[in-house]
């Protein structure tokens, strides 16, 4: 794509700017106008809720002096493409509003600073460049590099991100002299941003590991790995483990293993609610009666149906790691594996409708009371006995039903009884 290319190539002269001539700010212009730059940007940041990294604002600084450097020559360049400027302008505006009206307010804050006059051509490129910085898209894991100095994390932010290819770290500068209460606002702001966040990889450089988790752990409603000491070459390992996919806690104990560094492990303070199904005779049964409660919900939920392993649960109760990750509410399934704590459901309740308000109190409170009614009518539904009978066997349904009815009533004659409805389904349920 086009627009990705351009990216690149001004990726590319910022980098040849910045490393092959070797910045430095050496006259009293070069470092007002950085100063300058760096509050427009802090003014910008704060109106529309985004982070440029401080090496970043260093470099555009170092671009829009040799803009004005070359200025004669940058007009007549663009007077001779101006058509192809113009149409790729408008390509831009389309592509990226947000950016293209930052770039605007950044141009006219410089030429209202200092009076630089920039045209069309600088429109797209700072356009560009703040549609890189803006708000970038997570799968929910996020990773945040805390540094004293003036742009000691963003450069390692950079640097790692460049390698890897890919944006996996923010980076943000701190004050020598901050506190460490001031820096976990600093975190619990940046997750704000970036919410929702699941999990977050936090690299701090130096401070009482101790003292940053007791602070942090109130605040945390997602997973929080803080690993302390951080250089490029351990952000660099990290990052290699998140681009993975790798979780946090894993993470943590492959980066305890393999370096010496302190670490800490945060677990979330809010975990998603789930109901797990379960089976006896398997896990593919479990799976089975899953289907059955997710094909009754009217629309997709906040809550986690998972079928799960029954001899896990007997084996390890309510120490199973399954309770670590999810605030499981209920069991429902064929046979009790009696996990201390947690309401269980057996299939036949529902077929016969006893126990249901426990479901309906459940799940009730994601749905409206028209969705609430359309939930009932399609359990009622989907576990008739016959249906679910249907789902549980993989023989003919209609002569497994027909030849358990048998037993049953032999069974009722053998022993002078008469079993009860509930019972009924649930000899037909674990027969089948």
């Amino acid at each position: 794509m086009i627009v990705n290319q351009i990216k690149v190539l001004i990726q590319n002269f910022i980098d040849y700017l910045f490393f092959k001539q070797k910045y430095t700010l050496g006259t009293t212009n070069e470092v007002y106008l950085l100063k300058i730059v760096d509050k427009i940007y802090s003014i910008v940041m704060n109106k529309y809720a985004f982070v440029v990294p401080n090496s970043k604002i260093k470099m555009y600084s170092k671009l829009f002096l040799e803009y004005g450097k070359d200025i004669t020559d940058t007009k007549i360049w663009i007077a001779s493409h101006y058509d192809s400027i113009m149409a790729f302008s408008t390509q831009v505006r389309r592509q990226f509003p947000r950016a293209y009206s930052i770039a605007q307010e950044i141009i006219e804050n410089i030429a209202l600073n200092l009076d630089i006059q920039m045209d069309e051509f600088m429109q797209v490129v700072i356009t560009l460049t703040v549609a890189n910085d803006d708000k970038i898209e997570h799968n929910g894991t996020v990773g945040l590099i805390l540094c004293h100095g003036y742009s000691t994390a963003s450069s390692i932010a950079d640097t790692v991100n460049h390698i890897l290819n890919q944006h996996v770290f923010d980076g943000m500068d701190m004050e020598v002299q901050i506190s460490i209460d001031k820096m976990c606002l600093m975190v619990d702001d940046y997750l704000r941003r970036k919410a929702p966040v699941k999990e977050l990889m936090l690299l701090v450089d130096m401070g009482s590991l101790e003292d940053i988790y007791e602070r942090i752990n109130p605040l945390s409603d997602c997973n929080i790995g803080i690993i302390n000491n951080v250089s490029t070459a351990s952000a660099l390992e990290v990052g290699n483990l998140m681009k993975q996919h790798m979780h946090a806690r894993q993470i943590i104990k492959t980066i305890k293993e393999n370096y010496e560094m302190s670490y800490q492990f945060i677990e979330s303070k809010q975990k998603t609610e789930a109901i797990l199904t379960v089976c006896a005779t398997g896990f593919g049964s479990a799976k089975k009666i899953g289907e059955l409660l997710k094909n009754s919900l009217p629309k997709s939920i906040p809550l986690e149906i998972i079928p799960y392993d029954y001899r896990s649960l007997v084996t390890h109760g309510i120490e199973d790691n399954i309770f670590s990750e999810y605030d499981v509410k209920m069991l429902i399934g064929t046979l009790d594996p009696k996990v201390l704590g947690v309401k269980y459901m057996p299939m036949e309740n529902i077929v016969t409708n006893d126990e249901v308000h426990y479901l309906h109190e459940l799940i009730g409170k994601y749905l409206s009371d028209d969705e609430l009614k359309m939930f009932n009518e399609n359990v009622a539904k989907n576990f008739t006995l016959d249906n679910i009978v249907n789902h549980l066997t993989i023989l003919n349904p209609q002569k497994v039903m027909e030849d358990v009815e048998e037993i049953v009533s032999e069974l009722e004659k053998l022993f002078k009884c008469s079993l009860d409805i509930t019972t009924k389904v649930g000899v037909y349920v674990h027969l089948s």
